[in-house]
């Protein structure tokens, strides 16, 4: 191309500006190369467990078990009530062992174990059935609820045993008030109540209970404690039943209706 001569009254044109790069491109430019980071260690899975065994005790409990296969895991116990979905996280323990509390009776339960070290967890055990019992009945009302005072503020409470009872609970109520409350625990047919206000009287009933439930309670029987002769009577009137805590595993506060 054949450059034109110019004229004494002509400027040359100006060169176009120089662009600058893009801000990010530029950065990377500035910015030296990051050395290359060093290789992770290996996750080390742990292994599973092994010979896992289920087994039935009682109406809603299934005691499991199992192998461990190493020294310093943690395990995590999954239950389902089908052998091929639906398992969800029961427990997690250091024990090589758990009592899992099962939400019906005479229903079949499907469990797997998982090893667990640092965050990481191991494949499935082979998996473990158990079939709890079936509920009971409720057990039979007590009857035949009979009080004597053998002496001072003591009571003696007798009845006939309910057939498949485990266990009784037994209920009073002072005069003038209005709701009964347990005032004592036996597994035989009789009850020693101590501490009775005296010159006032208590109402007696009893509730027979096992592990499915609790029966209906018994006929009310009254009695109505005297001091003995000699006796200072206005500090014994102001006692009243100590604070009962029903023993855990015998009867739970559902039994007490």
């Amino acid at each position: 191309m054949e450059q034109r001569t110019l004229y004494p009254w002509e400027t040359p044109a100006a060169p176009p500006a120089y662009q600058t790069p893009a801000a990010p491109y530029a950065q990377a430019q500035r910015t030296p190369p990051t050395a290359a980071s060093p290789a992770e260690a290996p996750i080390t899975t742990p292994p599973a467990p092994a010979l896992l065994s289920a087994e039935a005790d009682g109406t809603r409990c299934v005691a499991l078990q199992w192998q461990p296969p190493a020294d310093g895991l943690q395990y995590r116990v999954f239950r389902s009530e089908s052998p091929w979905c639906g398992y969800g996280l029961v427990a997690e323990t250091e024990k090589c062992e758990h009592r899992d509390q099962v939400p019906e009776a005479g229903r079949k339960y499907y469990y797997f174990v998982q090893s667990v070290r640092g965050g990481h967890a191991s494949q499935a055990s082979p998996m473990a059935q158990a079939e709890t019992f079936p509920a009971l009945p409720r057990p039979a009302t007590p009857q035949h609820l009979r009080v004597t005072l053998p002496g001072g503020n003591t009571a003696a409470l007798r009845w006939d045993h309910a057939p498949a009872a485990a266990g009784y609970v037994v209920f009073a109520k002072t005069q003038g008030e209005n709701v009964f409350v347990p005032v004592g625990h036996t597994f035989e047919n009789y009850f020693l109540h101590t501490g009775l206000p005296l010159e006032q009287s208590t109402e007696y009933r009893v509730q027979a209970y096992h592990d499915s439930g609790a029966s209906a309670f018994s006929s009310v029987c009254t009695c109505h404690a005297r001091p003995p002769r000699g006796m200072p009577l206005q500090p014994m009137m102001q006692r009243r039943f100590p604070v009962f805590s029903m023993p855990a595993g015998h009867a739970p506060a559902a039994h007490l209706r």
